[in-house]
């Protein structure tokens, strides 16, 4: 019985965490870190794993029909696609000079977070206090990813720490 009783008060918390507590915060966060304003936009999927290779959250918004393309072009915050070496190892892994590297932004089954895309923004942001060299060299790794696809009009957030 108290293991019941345990587990129900887990779904709950967890449910209370994840419906509005503080997903406002995330949200005004996001909006900060990105220059887009997400007051009236809901998140499609929230997703949070921890593992041994570190710590990934990843949100997704769709944007319905708002028009930010203009806006993130005239960013210097924003890069337009293709990704560099560095996006493209953290969100989809690479096979360079023979070498495998998985992807860092994975959920609990190895799968990406984020489609691949082929139009649209990116922006990265080392939340490192070096921010010195190369991201992938560094020992510890903590980054954040914004992608938009102007496809889809969608945008993933996503945050990765080891």
């Amino acid at each position: 019985m108290r293991k019941i009783v345990s587990i129900l008060m887990m779904v709950l918390v967890s449910a209370f965490l994840f419906t509005g507590c503080g997903m406002g915060e995330k949200i005004d966060y996001i909006s900060e870190k990105t220059g887009i304003d997400l007051s009236d936009v809901e998140g499609t999927s929230f997703k949070t794993h921890s593992g041994d290779d570190g710590k990934t959250s990843s949100v997704e918004f769709d944007l319905g029909d708002s028009n930010i393309e203009s806006k993130l072009a005239d960013s210097s915050s924003w890069k337009k696609l293709p990704f560099d070496e560095t996006v493209e190892t953290l969100l989809y892994g690479s096979n360079k000079d023979g070498k495998k590297i998985d992807p860092y932004i994975v959920d609990g089954e190895g799968e990406k977070l984020v489609p691949e895309i082929s139009k649209g923004y990116y922006m990265l942001i080392d939340k490192n206090q070096n921010g010195e060299g190369n991201i992938l060299e560094q020992e510890k790794i903590n980054v954040e990813i914004a992608v938009y696809d102007t496809s889809d009009n969608k945008l993933y957030f996503c945050s990765f720490e080891n």
